[in-house]
């Protein structure tokens, strides 16, 4: 059996198992399959099988294993990034870049421990729930960062991930902020193409925004 599929093979196993709630084996099976992918040199399925395998560590053993999981994909792709030989392989790693970052603010917010708490309700807890935002944010600057030296294809995963840069503003009460990228955000989508229609959707929900700036409650959480 060559390398190549055993690695296809182990990520097929950790998929399902994951699917059949067996988390411990699934984690363990996405360990095997990302050594695998990174001994042939594909960074591209060895960074993907870290993210999933840090979404199941979760799970299984929390957040602090799923960021230290998140953490590693992410240096595998800067390393395959600094180390590309053309400007397509470069593209590749930034946009692999970008989305390991993505995944790490995504992390990063389910850490809030439940409905926003105001300063006047409970200030230790805002304090928390305000730095995680703030973290969050961070990941996510950085992720669009990456993204928008992946050509066309990063252009657009930047935009959607500006969307969550949106939310992650008006939720840390920057609205004016929010509101000057969710219009340019907007503006910017309508230049793109868009197949699966997952642009439009960005493009609504910053008008979305917009409206809700205009004094109206947003409807759609973090």
């Amino acid at each position: 059996m060559s390398p190549r599929v055993r690695a296809v093979l182990a990520d097929r196993a950790a998929t399902e198992l994951a699917a059949a709630g067996r988390g411990e084996e699934a984690a363990e099976a996405y360990e095997r399959a990302a050594d695998l992918w990174r001994a042939l040199g594909a960074v591209r399925w060895a960074a993907r099988a870290l993210r999933a395998r840090a979404w199941v560590a979760l799970d299984v053993w929390g957040p602090d294993t799923a960021e230290v999981i998140l953490e590693e994909a992410l240096r595998v792709c800067e390393r395959a990034h600094t180390a590309a030989r053309s400007d397509a392989e470069r593209a590749w790693y930034a946009r692999e870049t970008g989305d390991s970052r993505r995944h790490l603010a995504r992390l990063t917010l389910e850490s809030l421990p439940g409905p926003t708490a105001g300063a006047e309700d409970s200030p230790e807890r805002y304090a928390a729930e305000l730095g995680c935002l703030a973290r969050a944010l961070d990941h996510t600057e950085r992720a669009v960062a990456a993204l928008r030296q992946g050509g066309a294809p990063g252009r657009a995963g930047g935009l959607r991930a500006e969307l969550l840069a949106v939310r992650l503003e008006w939720g840390l009460g920057r609205a004016e902020a929010a509101v000057e990228r969710a219009r340019r955000v907007r503006d910017d989508v309508a230049d793109l193409p868009d197949p699966d229609g997952s642009l439009a959707r960005v493009g609504a929900e910053c008008e979305a925004l917009l409206v809700a700036a205009a004094g109206v409650i947003p409807t759609w959480g973090l």
